[in-house]
């Protein structure tokens, strides 16, 4: 048995979600259904949640701070261990949950922090974890519950599990987890923020320059219009501009200061989408 140490956790990507409360339309998205890429969940861009470390004198904690604004709080204390010999990310700083003993259950339950729309996470089987269920709960007081699978203790198999809510009106409230013997969960990702549909997509529209040249003592301004709620305009000389927005539309802005000849590139960005333009300024004859 490889020698397990206490620390301060390492957090990072629950994602789960049943299609079975048409009401609140949250989606699970078992292993087999994980996306390509877990930055990415049905157009939710999702951010890796750090390492939150137990206060000074601890060995437990009951929260965990998110990566975008708030706490994802739990029910009960997490003991945080990170395994000395293993390599794989999972292992290092995974939190489990309580040892249940006997035909006892043992439930966590993970508060989401305000505007979660989107929460995935790699679950794994420490020791004799069985009878695994995950209830997931909407702003609205509707539920979806349903079995996790879990690996043969050892196995190094993990398990992928995330979830999402397809209204615009709702977001995930609460995550319960309960299970027989010992269950690690880790790599926690989540997407907290305005609502974005699967149709939505950014756009990057023409760039317009204020003159069509580049002369000496006459900077020149980039005009342009884009979808999305993110704009970054790059270029030579390590020239950078951007701007965000709060909200997802149809923005437009302007870049000024530009005093170099040579291509400046229009990256926008909306959800898990990007799309870009690009413009070639010229010397003065």
């Amino acid at each position: 048995m490889k020698k397990r140490t206490c620390l301060f956790s390492y957090l990072a990507g629950f994602m789960l979600l049943f299609a079975l409360s048409a009401h609140a339309q949250l989606i699970f998205v078992p292993q087999s259904g994980a996306p390509a890429t877990e930055s990415c969940l049905n157009g939710f861009p999702m951010t890796r949640v750090g390492i939150t470390p137990p206060p000074e004198g601890s060995t437990t904690i009951n929260y965990i701070v998110s990566p975008i604004s708030g706490t994802i709080s739990s029910s009960v204390n997490m003991v945080i261990y990170v395994d000395a010999d293993a390599t794989d990310d999972l292992y290092d700083g995974a939190f489990y949950l309580p040892n249940i003993s006997g035909p006892d259950f043992g439930t966590v339950t993970l508060t989401m922090p305000e505007g979660t729309r989107a929460f995935s996470f790699k679950g794994f089987n420490l020791f004799n974890a069985s009878n695994v269920t995950i209830e997931v709960t909407s702003t609205d007081g509707t539920s979806s519950v349903g079995p996790m699978p879990v690996s043969a203790p050892g196995s190094g198999a993990r398990g992928y599990y995330g979830f999402y809510t397809a209204d615009p009106s709702t977001t995930i409230r609460q995550v319960s987890i309960t299970a027989k013997g010992l269950l690690g969960i880790g790599q926690l990702r989540i997407y907290q923020g305005e609502y974005i549909s699967p149709s939505q997509a950014a756009f990057a529209g023409p760039l317009q320059a204020s003159i069509p040249t580049v002369c000496a003592g006459q900077p020149v301004s980039l005009n342009a219009t884009g979808t999305g709620n993110s704009f970054v305009i790059t270029g030579p000389d390590n020239y950078v501009f951007s701007t965000v927005y709060r909200s997802i539309g149809t923005h437009s802005f302007r870049a000024t200061g530009i005093t170099q000849p040579g291509q400046y590139t229009l990256k926008s960005s909306l959800g898990c989408t990007q799309s870009v333009n690009t413009i070639t300024l010229t010397n003065c004859p």
